[in-house]
């Protein structure tokens, strides 16, 4: 992640060598840039990713790169750098064709027309894990993925909810026909639980469907009836057909025994239990597998306590919510009618970078001011 990637630092206060190449056509040299082989990419044509030289604006083909590769030099951009440093990316690499490069971009950003060929798609079929931005960013590119370190103002998530076109707006309580996923956030507080309803389509849209507040804490039989009944709920889709939870997660930070005792009364298929991690980097979710008993031994817990990176999942979240196409890929709608409190809750971090005493630089997420709440955040992310 920039602002915390040790190696993006060191590489900062290197010498920063890129390797140039010759253009086939003109001579000049240059260095591979990712900016240049988007420019020049058709989303119609990935087959026929290239290059295209700055100086003569001819075309630089992945035909050419085992020559013009051979003729490259490094170069150093930074002289005064105190030690060296290299970037090379996938676009070097000599088992690995550009199309190849455009392909999986297409495919992390939910773009709908791919013209591949076969040795192509067979490759792309061979990775199981290039499905979001950062790991194309990091694994192809070689550079630390950018998040959003807060969110828009929450005045205007109201108005662009409120203010949107007729037939751009959500009801409250109604799923869109594009959202295959239903899902629901749960918080536990002392004197409420409150319970956030999401649902997610392809290219990781979603849509906050509704949110309520139950007055009772998570011990008490009306709180738990209530979660029971969510849990049965039917609602209906924009067309009309009934759905209702396909899984319902819920904190177990801080009220874990309550709510073990009440999860186990429900198979682990529709509720699982989530406790948000320490570690900014690793995966977004891991399973929990061991607890310990009182007396200290472990014994294993069921298949349905995660971990949480929630760290990532604000950042990403964050940077999605800054995306106004709905047609793109994260767009984050809301429903009609949740009123300014919730868009208080789900704007209501900043991640701040510290430094500690031996200068590792770590994200830290706070309050933008002491008097917001962040339930509808953490319930969003869970």
């Amino acid at each position: 992640i920039k602002g915390t990637c040790r190696i993006s630092r060191a590489y900062g206060r290197s010498d920063q060598r890129l390797y140039h190449v010759p253009c086939p056509h003109c001579g000049r040299k240059a260095p591979l840039t990712w900016e240049n082989f988007l420019a020049s990419l058709d989303p119609e044509a990935l087959h026929a990713a290239h290059f295209t030289c700055e100086a003569c604006q001819g075309a630089i083909l992945h035909a050419d790169k085992e020559r013009i590769v051979r003729l490259g030099e490094w170069v150093k951009h930074n002289p005064r750098g105190d030690h060296p440093g290299f970037h090379l990316w996938r676009a070097y690499a000599p088992q690995r064709d550009w199309a190849s490069i455009a392909v999986e971009y297409a495919q992390v950003m939910g773009w709908s027309r791919l013209e591949v060929t076969k040795e192509t798609e067979d490759q792309i079929q061979s990775r199981q894990d290039a499905d979001t931005e950062q790991v194309f960013w990091n694994d192809v590119l070689g550079l630390p993925y950018e998040q959003a370190t807060d969110a828009p103002d929450w005045e205007e998530l109201r108005d662009r909810t409120e203010n949107a076109d007729p037939g751009e707006r959500l009801p409250r309580g109604i799923l869109p026909a594009t959202g295959f996923v239903f899902a629901a956030g749960v918080d536990c507080q002392d004197d409420r639980t409150e319970v956030h309803f999401v649902a997610f389509g392809r290219n990781r849209r979603r849509w906050t469907i509704d949110y309520k507040v139950i007055p009772h804490h998570i011990s008490d039989a009306e709180g738990r009836a209530t979660l029971n009944a969510y849990l049965r709920q039917e609602w209906r889709t924009e067309l009309g057909h009934a759905v209702t939870l396909d899984i319902l997660a819920i904190d177990g930070g801080t009220y874990t025994d309550d709510v073990w005792s009440w999860a186990k009364t429900h198979p682990w298929s529709r509720v699982i239990i989530v406790k948000g991690g320490s570690t900014q980097t690793g995966p977004i979710m891991v399973p929990q597998k061991l607890e310990r008993r009182r007396d200290g031994r472990a014994k294993r817990r069921q298949k349905r306590a995660f971990l949480l990176n929630v760290s990532q999942l604000k950042g990403g979240f964050y940077t999605h919510l800054r995306k106004e196409d709905p047609a793109e890929r994260g767009y984050t709608q809301f429903a009609l009618g949740l009123g300014d409190e919730f868009y208080r809750m789900i704007s209501s971090e900043t991640r701040v970078l510290t430094r500690s005493r031996t200068g590792v630089v770590s994200a830290k997420w706070e309050l933008v001011e002491p008097t917001r709440r962040n339930e509808a955040l953490d319930t969003m992310n869970y």
